[in-house]
């Protein structure tokens, strides 16, 4: 179907808005739904933090995202240092909730999304960014699922986090975040030097000592 787009604005003069004159004339017009919106919101956010703080943000593909939206890579002193951190990025009021003891970040992830994040090699992150009120905030989602094994028979887990504590910027991804996450690459090579100091071969076993 042909669109003019000139004839439609003329006809428009008569005081109706542009979104009613085309609603009118097509119903099958192009959209770009508000969720996908705010959804980019929050992928800059979280972008713009991480590269002001001289770190690598990569987003996943929408159409090859299963529950991960992307990937933090720490950088020290200009230097890539390799150590990812996996982060969902929930964005908007849908994911806050007012309590009595104040307004409070809140997602629920279903038993598949525990069980993915359980076995996924790389830690895990939630970050909040409500775009309106300028909030933020971030959990770590893959120590808090080893707190409590019991947690992965259950039907979902409910993540809480009060909007205040844990913020996302610059300073606290320097201060906080990276060094949460960093102890899980310290535990794996850890647990790879013990590997290697094992090992019957004296050439591994020797790079286990040297670790």
């Amino acid at each position: 179907m042909n669109l003019d787009l000139g004839a439609i604005m003329h006809e428009g003069i008569g005081g109706r808005t542009l979104h009613n004159i085309l609603e009118q004339h097509c119903n099958n017009v192009k959209k770009f739904p508000k969720t996908k919106s705010i959804g980019r919101r929050g992928v800059a956010f979280v972008e713009g933090i991480v590269s002001d703080a001289g770190s690598i943000f990569r987003e996943i593909p929408e159409e090859t995202d299963v529950g991960i939206d992307g990937y933090i890579e720490f950088v020290e002193k200009e230097i890539v240092t390799g150590t990812l951190v996996a982060v969902q990025i929930k964005t908007g009021p849908s994911y806050t909730k007012e309590r009595k003891s104040g307004l409070f970040f809140e997602v629920t992830l279903s038993k598949n999304d525990v069980n993915y994040l359980h076995i996924h090699q790389l830690p895990t992150a939630v970050i909040f960014y409500e775009p309106e009120s300028n909030l933020s905030g971030w959990l770590d989602v893959t120590g808090y699922l080893r707190s409590d094994q019991a947690l992965l028979e259950k039907e979902s887990v409910k993540l809480a986090l009060r909007c205040g504590d844990k913020l996302f910027n610059p300073q606290t991804f320097q201060k906080e975040f990276k060094q949460v996450f960093q102890d899980y690459r310290i535990e794996v090579d850890r647990s790879h030097f013990v590997e290697l100091m094992a090992s019957q071969d004296p050439n591994r076993k020797y790079l286990g000592f040297l670790g």
